[in-house]
């Protein structure tokens, strides 16, 4: 199994954050993994870490593409990944209509056309583009066009489902499937308030149309199918083991109270 962690923008950027990435690249993180909701630019936050770390993997789950050019984009990671020395894999969505139209100032299209077109100019730079997707057509294009697919929120029989169609897709498009990568992001929280914390963040999922359908679609899981948590830290990366149809399980860290990022961290690579 090849382990990502996952670090929140709003965990970021202090020195927490660059102390978490150094701990996960050397307690063996195959990559560690920031998002961009507005919080912090993700290529700004990558380069800081490539400027801190020395083989870990970096990678963006998502870039929205409304926040900005797909041209400026490209630029961005391009940037990024030579400062890595090749480390980046880009990951990107299309992100919500109300931000791209209200912060970004950017008119809304169709996610998929979006994201076709995106790739056209992304793709085939140096780097790997992954792209974040929920339901069946994002992820058939993500098969067909992408280098790999992100998922989100997923139960590990439903990894295994979205694993065997991305191959299957890849295979009848005429492409390897063992060169499309299947990540998921498992979202992960210890200690006494653990639960209550990751219900938080299902309860604000559940409110996006897109994500009520995404959990409908799997039977209406409860929380402790989608997502990991320990009142004492123990055991994490065995229950990470269960999505092993991942070919990267990216473990996105909430933290708690009394386990923050640098011990969230360890209890997971420590399990190894």
């Amino acid at each position: 199994m090849r382990l990502g962690i996952a670090l929140a923008d709003r965990d970021l950027p202090d020195d927490a954050g660059i102390a978490a990435v150094r701990l996960a690249e050397d307690g063996g993180a195959d990559s560690v993994w920031t998002n961009e909701t507005g919080g912090a630019d993700a290529c700004v936050t990558l380069g800081a870490w490539a400027a801190v770390t020395d083989h870990v993997g970096l990678g963006t789950g998502v870039v929205p593409l409304s926040a900005r050019s797909t041209a400026t984009l490209a630029l961005a990671a391009g940037q990024v990944d030579r400062l890595a020395a090749g480390r980046v894999a880009l990951g990107i969505g299309v992100g919500q209509r109300a931000a791209a139209e209200k912060v970004h100032e950017r008119e809304w299209r169709a996610p998929l056309a979006w994201t076709a077109d995106a790739l056209q100019t992304l793709t085939g730079n140096g780097y790997p583009v992954v792209v974040g997707a929920l339901g069946p057509q994002m992820t058939a294009l993500a098969a067909r066009s992408a280098d790999g697919v992100l998922c989100n929120w997923n139960t590990p029989e439903h990894a295994r489902e979205v694993r065997d169609r991305v191959h299957a897709l890849a295979v009848e498009a005429g492409r390897d499937s063992a060169g499309i990568a299947v990540h998921g992001y498992v979202r992960v929280a210890a200690g006494t308030q653990a639960e209550a914390a990751l219900a938080e963040q299902i309860g604000f999922y559940s409110r996006l149309p897109f994500y009520r359908e995404h959990w409908a679609a799997m039977g209406d899981p409860e929380p402790s199918q989608v997502s990991l948590s320990t009142r004492d830290g123990h055991g994490l990366r065995e229950g990470l083991a269960a999505y092993d149809a991942y070919d990267v399980v990216i473990a996105r860290l909430v933290p708690t109270a009394d386990f923050g990022l640098l011990r969230l961290v360890e209890a997971i690579c420590q399990g190894s």
